[in-house]
């Protein structure tokens, strides 16, 4: 037979079980909440991103692998391609202000770099702070395209070469 007092403290644990429970939840919820709101405060950094990246490749398509010295050649790109009708992912005169690049970076370096796992070796393109950037788009992150542009330019030169002999 169960007493008052058993009773009681039945009834405590009860209520202490579904407090812990209402408070994981809430603070699940939270997380996700929080998670999801940081990826779409950052979704204009990811397509200036993927903007940028795009623009350098373009500048060294037209400038035999030549790396951009700096914004205006980017925007001299944009140009281009603005003319040519290709819609850009983001303003271009907004990318200083989301983006940092590293003006010095060198092509030929940079294709010889040794990756280590699934990311590219090298951060030429990050965010304002020189941090890699958090959200990406799938197969946009900038400088994993950088990378794949300039091996396929080194196997197309390579074959250029081959063909020549």
């Amino acid at each position: 037979m169960m007493t008052a007092m058993n009773r009681k403290r039945r009834r405590w644990a009860i209520a202490i079980v579904i407090a812990t429970a209402v408070l994981i939840a809430a603070g699940i919820g939270a997380w996700y909440i929080v998670t999801f709101l940081t990826a779409l405060n950052r979704l204009p950094e990811a397509y200036a991103a993927w903007t940028t990246a795009d623009l350098i490749i373009d500048h060294m398509e037209s400038h035999e692998g030549a790396w951009p010295e700096g914004w205006q050649d980017l925007f001299h790109a944009a140009d281009i391609r603005k003319a040519n009708g290709v819609i850009l992912q983001w303003e271009v005169e907004e990318l200083p202000s989301l983006v940092a690049v590293d003006w010095n970076a060198d092509p030929a370096a940079l294709v010889e770099a040794s990756t280590v796992g699934d990311d590219p070796p090298f951060l030429v393109i990050t965010r304002l702070d020189g941090t890699e950037f958090q959200v990406v788009w799938e197969g946009a992150e900038p400088n994993q395209m950088i990378l794949d542009y300039l091996r396929a330019r080194r196997e197309r030169v390579e074959n250029v070469m081959n063909d020549d002999e």
